[in-house]
């Protein structure tokens, strides 16, 4: 199923009649759910287990830099500002290296990083302000590189944000619901008064669908051990290690 913008935000505004079957809502409604939306997605972004997956950002070092400035222009590496370096790994002589992620206060902590230089085994980020004319962050690297490598991070980015209202929804259809129900809870409020309580089988049908995506973008741990005679992974059904 494929849908756009607008018949997303107006399945929503039809959800706490706002609008009737097959009406079109007026610009500045359609305007204000937009914003709404996109609010919504900002915060969703900050919620690891609702996104589905990192986002892979590349560059090569340059010899003897540390610190590298990233933004969608006028920076180091041209990408969206992430929010956060989950892994990263470093390619030297055919073979990948783990960079451990550091953070800033333990990054300022080492106290020749702006001298020592080798193959870096830190990576550390900085967002920056939070108001800034172009969003821009600083990806930092311990030791500083002494040669050209090609670096891999992932990174959790923000969810991208609707623009036009004739534009197809890129999210995956697992999200089409929760998108559809949590605008439909964030707009109830425009359009009824303090006193009209929120339809229960609304909220409850948000709730469920966040959850879902919370369950879905979840990772299985594994129980492991490092008992003598043990070791492997531990299987509960046959109360067993294989």
């Amino acid at each position: 199923m494929i849908i756009t913008v607008g018949t997303l935000i107006k399945d929503s505004m039809g959800l706490i009649n706002a609008v009737e079957i097959d009406e079109t809502p007026s610009t500045t409604a359609m305007a204000t759910a937009l914003r709404a939306a996109n609010a919504m997605l900002g915060r969703w972004a900050t919620q690891r287990l609702l996104l589905r997956a990192t986002t892979a950002v590349a560059f090569n070092t340059v010899v003897g830099q540390a610190a590298y400035t990233i933004a969608l222009s006028g920076a180091d590496i041209t990408a969206n500002k992430p929010l956060s370096i989950q892994s990263g790994a470093i390619k030297d002589g055919g073979m990948y290296y783990p960079l451990d992620v550091f953070t800033k206060d333990q990054f300022d902590s080492l106290t020749d990083r702006d001298t020592s230089q080798a193959r870096p085994v830190y990576v550390s980020y900085d967002p920056g302000a939070a108001q800034q004319t172009v969003q821009t962050g600083t990806i930092s690297l311990y030791y500083k590189p002494d040669k050209v490598y090609p670096i891999t991070l992932d990174v959790d980015a923000y969810l991208t944000e609707f623009v036009n209202l004739t534009d197809n929804i890129t999210l995956e259809p697992v999200y089409y619901e929760a998108v559809i129900y949590g605008l439909a809870v964030r707009l109830f409020r425009r359009y009824s008064d303090d006193k009209t309580p929120m339809p229960v089988d609304l909220a409850k049908i948000a709730h469920d669908a966040l959850n879902n995506l919370r369950t879905l973008n979840s990772e299985r741990i594994q129980a492991m051990t490092d008992l003598p005679g043990g070791g492997g992974v531990y299987n509960a059904l046959t109360d067993s290690y294989q």
